[in-house]
């Protein structure tokens, strides 16, 4: 079974993407977790099918096992809203965070 993006979520228009708000603590794979499972009542494989990716593919980036591409970003932004430069800056933010914490001196 398919499942397409709802005609309305198809390419927004940029000025109203949802972003994720300033001020969130929780892990990328967290948000994303949020915002494509819960929020749409969808399990890993039918999401990874409104993606057009492999399950594989979706699951190791909602457990932290893999970073979240330039290409999969776009596709979470057509197919459910969330500004692709929201989360790949969230993405780098954490990652910048992470590295500041490990390397106090640099």
């Amino acid at each position: 079974m398919r499942l397409d993006p709802s005609p309305s979520c198809k390419y927004p228009p940029q000025n109203r993407l949802a972003v994720i708000p300033p001020g969130t603590t929780l892990s990328l794979s967290a948000v994303l977790r949020q915002i494509i499972l819960k929020k749409n009542g969808l399990t890993v494989g039918e999401a990874a099918l409104r993606l057009e990716i492999g399950r594989p593919a979706l699951s190791n980036v909602l457990n932290d096992s893999g970073d979240l591409s330039i290409a999969l970003a776009v596709k979470i932004e057509s197919a459910f809203g969330y500004s692709a430069l929201s989360l790949l800056q969230y993405q780098l933010a954490r990652k910048l965070l992470a590295y500041r914490h490990q390397h106090p001196k640099t």
